[in-house]
């Protein structure tokens, strides 16, 4: 049943009912002693120790462009995704970061967008330039778009690591609309060959959506930042445990609070009575109701040769189990 997969974009094939195939990632990739430059189809993202609250690894492959250029210490990224298209109208996603990284530490800002044309012109050319400062395009000669700015960071301590990360999507400053933005903060230990790690996230109300359907962060029915959504925060403590150079295990607990709805419901959630780039002023509807969820997943990794590795993943989540079975191939 791999149409269900919202991965999956093709058709189904008569002969073979209820199964598909299909190439998910293909890129061409040219790396050299400062850096890389990435074309293809794909699904690049921030990294972070588990899902990036501004590009995670989940939602749907896209065309891309990607390079990341080095200088001693100061790191530039840019990016262009090319999202899928709705109604009559393309979307694009692109964003720089602009980052300082130390032998133990490491700092990050990265301005993103999303934005829609129906033909490509000067305008939307303005916002893919490597040297675009976004906020200014947007102010002074962009079409509209929405605006994201995310700040990270990391630090490592003997054998811990301390790292978070905090994302403004808007944010008043009269104080008349509610501010749409985001944070986590976590923490790692390592001890010997064990892994511990522990997270907290919490994600406003409206982060992530926005007046103009088109320009919500989601691609094809998956956000394309945290999982989890707005309206939510949630607790994930994690560990690895390797027993020896051929098995090891994976083990996380999830503890997630969230208002009414499912998390693409809360994303496409809008006021009516609020119209685009104005104040909610006495507009903002009363809290949600919250509702708690749980789920822990184990997973384990068999490595039967250098290239060739098995992983079985079992997922409980509210009185529900679920298992996977993947077999993944490298070759050089």
């Amino acid at each position: 049943r791999g149409e269900y997969d919202p991965h999956f974009q093709g058709s189904e094939r008569q002969s073979v009912p209820g199964w598909v195939g299909y190439l998910q990632h293909s890129s061409v990739n040219y790396f050299y002693s400062s850096g890389h430059l990435s074309l293809g189809r794909g699904n690049p993202y921030l990294f972070n120790m588990n899902e990036s609250l501004l590009l995670n690894p989940n939602f749907a492959p896209a065309e891309f462009i990607w390079w990341q250029h080095e200088i001693q210490w100061f790191h530039f990224d840019w990016g262009i995704l090319l999202l899928n298209k709705i109604e009559t109208l393309n979307r694009f996603l692109t964003y720089h970061r602009y980052g300082i990284t130390k032998q133990n530490w490491r700092i990050g800002f990265t301005e993103a967008i999303i934005g829609t044309y129906e033909n490509w012109g000067a305008s939307e050319t303005g916002y893919i330039m490597p040297a675009a400062i976004l906020l200014e395009t947007e102010e002074n000669r962009g079409i509209n778009a929405n605006l994201m700015w995310l700040l990270d960071g990391m630090i490592k301590w003997n054998n811990w690591t301390f790292y978070g990360e905090f994302l403004i999507d808007d944010f008043a400053l009269d104080r008349e609309s509610p501010p749409q933005i985001a944070g986590s903060m976590g923490l790692g230990r390592k001890f010997n060959k064990f892994l511990l790690n522990m997270e907290y996230t919490r994600i406003n109300r409206w982060t992530g959506n926005y007046c103009d359907s088109l320009k919500r962060w989601i691609e094809r029915d998956v956000p394309i930042g945290h999982l989890i959504g707005s309206d939510a925060h949630n607790l994930l403590i994690n560990s690895y445990f390797p027993f020896n150079e051929n098995l090891a295990v994976e083990l996380s607990f999830n503890l997630m609070g969230s208002g009414d709805g499912t998390v693409l419901e809360r994303l496409k959630d809008w006021p009516d009575d609020v119209p685009c780039e104005t104040n909610f002023g006495k507009n903002n509807p009363p809290p949600s109701e919250k509702n708690t969820a749980y789920y822990a997943v184990g997973t384990l990794h068999y490595l039967f040769k250098k290239n060739i590795i098995a992983n079985l993943n079992m997922d409980f989540r509210n009185n529900e189990a679920l298992w996977n079975l993947s077999i993944s191939y490298g070759y050089k």
